[in-house]
C-alpha cells in the first residue's frame, strides 16, 4: 500500500506542493498526472479575501493512505468535501468518520493544528473539493458571539464533521468535472454560497448542543450509538422506510426511547427524516436528467405520482417536473 503526504502551508499551495512532491509539471492552475496511484487531474483557483478552492479528481489503481498536517502556525483552516460515490474515512485524534456525499458526514472542516489521516482508500474513482481561507478571509463574515466567532477564537484547534445537505452539494459538485479550468468569479460565487450554507447549519447545531445538553445526561452512550444506527437505516433504506418497530428491533433501543430521542438529537423525527431522505435522493435523481419523474417516484418509494408529486413541491416548493428539465439541459435524455 503506497503512504502519501500533504502539508497545509501558507507559503506555498496544494498543487505546488504534490507537483514538486511527486514529479509531476503545473500547467497553468492545473496539475495532471498519471503514475504508481493512478491518473487524475487537480485544480487550483486563487480567490478574494485569501480564499482557495482545490479540485480533486482521481482514478486510484492501487490502495493508499495519506497523511494530511496542518501545523499549529499556518494560519489555514480547511474544508474537505466530498461530492463522489466513493466513501473516504478521515480519521483525527479518536475520531473516525466515513465521509460520503449520500451519508450524514460529507463535510469535514478543520483548524490548524490538526493531523488528518486517511489510514487506507480503496482503489476507485474520487471526486471532492477542498477550501482553505485565512482567520483573516472571516473577518468581515464574524459577529461577536456568533457560532462563527467561536471557531475562530485564536488558537483553538478543532474538527469538525457535518453532514453535507443537497444545496451545499449543488453549489460545489459542478466545480468539478468540466473539461477544463473554470471561471474564477463562478467559483467564488459558489464557494460563497457554500460558506453561508456551512454557516447556517453550524449555527443550527450548536444550538442543537446547548440544547442537547441535559438530555445528553440521560442517555448511555451504547443508547446514542444506537440513534446513529437508526439514522444509518433510514439512510440505507429510503425506498422502503422500515417502520418504528423495525427500527427499534435492529437498534435495541425502545420504540419508546426511539421515538423520544430521535428528534432531539437529529432535529427532526423519524418520519420527518426518513421523508427527508428520499425527497433529497428523488432531487438527486431528477437532476441528473434520466429518468422521469414516475421513475425516480417509484424508486424512492412512492407508487402514485400525485402523491410523489404533492410531496416533492411540499418539501421543495418547484414541482419535480422543472427540477427533471433542469436536469435534461444539462444531459439531453429521449422520452419523457
Amino acid at each position: 500500500m503506497l503512504h502519501l503526504d500533504l502539508l497545509i502551508s501558507p507559503q506555498q499551495n496544494q498543487l505546488d506542493y504534490l507537483a514538486a512532491r511527486y514529479h509531476a509539471p503545473v500547467v497553468g492552475n492545473e496539475w495532471r498526472f498519471a503514475n504508481e496511484v493512478g491518473r487524475g487531474v487537480l485544480r487550483a483557483y486563487a480567490l478574494p479575501l485569501d480564499f482557495a478552492a482545490y479540485t480533486y479528481e482521481l482514478e486510484v489503481v492501487q490502495p493508499l493512505a495519506l497523511d494530511t498536517v496542518n501545523p499549529a502556525d499556518s494560519g489555514i483552516y480547511c474544508v474537505f468535501v466530498n461530492v463522489g460515490q466513493a466513501p473516504v474515512t478521515k480519521t483525527v485524534g479518536s475520531d473516525t468518520v466515513t465521509l460520503r456525499k449520500d451519508q450524514p458526514g460529507g463535510v469535514f472542516f478543520y483548524s490548524p493544528g490538526n493531523t488528518v489521516v486517511e489510514p487506507r482508500q480503496e482503489p476507485g474513482s474520487y471526486m471532492f473539493v477542498c477550501l482553505t481561507f485565512t482567520r483573516q478571509s472571516m473577518a468581515p463574515f464574524l459577529e461577536p458571539g456568533s457560532a462563527l466567532a467561536a471557531y475562530f477564537a485564536s488558537g483553538r484547534v478543532f474538527h469538525v464533521f457535518e453532514e453535507l445537505t443537497l444545496d451545499m452539494e449543488q453549489q460545489l459538485r459542478p466545480l468539478v468535472g468540466s473539461a477544463a479550468p473554470l471561471d474564477t468569479l463562478a467559483v467564488y460565487s459558489r464557494v460563497l454560497m457554500f460558506w453561508q450554507l456551512l454557516v447556517q447549519q453550524l449555527a443550527r447545531r450548536q444550538l442543537a448542543r446547548r440544547q442537547l445538553a441535559p438530555v445528553a445526561t440521560r442517555l448511555l452512550q451504547p443508547d446514542v450509538k444506537q440513534l446513529f444506527r437508526a439514522r444509518a437505516l433510514l439512510e440505507e433504506n429510503y425506498q422502503q422506510v422500515p417502520s418504528i418497530e423495525e427500527l427499534a428491533q435492529a437498534t435495541g433501543m425502545s420504540a419508546t426511547k426511539l421515538t423520544r430521542y430521535f428528534p432531539q438529537y437529529f432535529g427532526r423525527t423519524i418520519y420527518q427524516y426518513a421523508q427527508y431522505v428520499r425527497m433529497r435522493k428523488a432531487r438527486e435523481l431528477l437532476g441528473e436528467g434520466r429518468l422521469s419523474v414516475s421513475e425516480v417516484g417509484f424508486l424512492v418509494g412512492y407508487s402514485s405520482l400525485t402523491h410523489f408529486t404533492n410531496a416533492f413541491r411540499k418539501h421543495f416548493d418547484v414541482l419535480p417536473r422543472e427540477v427533471l428539465r433542469q436536469g435534461r439541459q444539462l444531459v439531453p435524455v429521449s422520452g419523457e
